[in-house]
């Protein structure tokens, strides 16, 4: 199949965060698109009016089958999910039902059609605490909490269904997504920060706040599926900057952009946390030509002009 060419492409969580992102730039790109949404998370402002929209629950299967075979996509971008790794450990089999057994309902009526791309958004969650840094992706994979664990067994399904069944799968594996229209549930500091700064409220950091994360700006996640989408290389692969940035950084420049900021609020080290995190994403520039190209600072300003304009 050239991957090249416009086609009909289905995303689920197309009104969520990341997927309206990607659904406007297919649309732009003269693609069909047909979103698949509960709206649990995601909004209908967000929702490009040129895409056929669905309100669905990834969790029903009958649905999803119906769907799926009425519309026959040459690709699938799997976006729906349950994403907030706390509420996986509160609520595991909920975490799993979608997750997992989301992921199923679609793969089974993709791989009888056949054909079909399917690009899928996986974690670092996947990965353990590492000592050494940056993470590959054959670094060692032992998820530590069940948001973890569901998106590692995504990504299995993901692999035995295009070895069984003539689909093509692959599985990106994000850093710290952030930008505009990311909802708080299960957000990055940054939008949780943002927010705070914007409505006059303190930020409370824990711990020290020189934890490092690996933040990337949605539309570069975007530009990296997009490329995806348009060859057949198959498996999992990170989506970063490689830049480690620590949480005080990330404050100190947010209350630049923001200008009069409140101070921020200490507190204890939460239990279990990763104090430093950064992937290496030379395989996706190898793979694709792709790195990411939006700095912090240009990030955080553009999200927080959509948080002044928006919220």
């Amino acid at each position: 199949m050239e991957y090249d060419q416009q086609m009909k492409a289905l995303v689920t969580g197309g009104a969520g965060f990341i997927g309206s992102h990607l659904v406007d730039r297919l649309i732009a790109e003269g693609h069909e698109v047909i979103v698949v949404d509960d709206l649990s998370c995601g909004s209908k402002e967000y929702l490009n009016k040129s895409a056929e929209f669905n309100r669905i629950s990834i969790t029903d299967r009958k649905a999803i089958r119906k769907i799926i075979e009425k519309e026959r996509p040459a690709t699938v971008f799997h976006l729906a999910a349950q994403k907030d790794l706390r509420r996986s450990v509160d609520d595991p089999v909920s975490d799993a039902e979608t997750n997992i057994i989301g992921t199923l309902n679609l793969l089974e009526p993709i791989a009888e059609i056949g054909g079909v791309r399917v690009v899928f958004p996986s974690s670092a969650a996947v990965y353990p605490i590492q000592t050494e840094l940056p993470i590959r992706e054959d670094s060692q994979i032992a998820p530590e909490s069940p948001y973890g664990i569901s998106k590692r067994s995504a990504e299995m399904y993901l692999a035995y269904y295009s070895n069984l069944y003539p689909v093509s799968c692959v599985a990106l594996r994000l850093a710290n997504v952030y930008g505009p229209r990311q909802c708080s549930e299960g957000a990055s500091v940054i939008s949780l920060y943002a927010r705070a700064l914007l409505s006059g409220r303190p930020v409370t950091i824990n711990g020290s706040g020189e934890q490092t994360r690996d933040f990337i700006f949605v539309d570069d996640v975007v530009d990296a599926m997009i490329r995806m989408m348009r060859v057949e290389w198959c498996g999992e692969i990170n989506i970063s900057t490689g830049i480690e940035t620590s949480i005080n950084a990330v404050y100190g420049e947010l209350q630049k952009i923001i200008g009069g900021a409140p101070g921020a609020e200490r507190a204890n080290a939460k239990d279990g946390e990763i104090f430093r995190s950064v992937l290496d994403s030379s395989l996706a520039a190898h793979t694709l030509g792709w790195r990411a190209t939006t700095t912090l600072e240009i990030g955080l300003a553009k999200t927080v002009e959509w948080m002044r304009n928006n919220l």
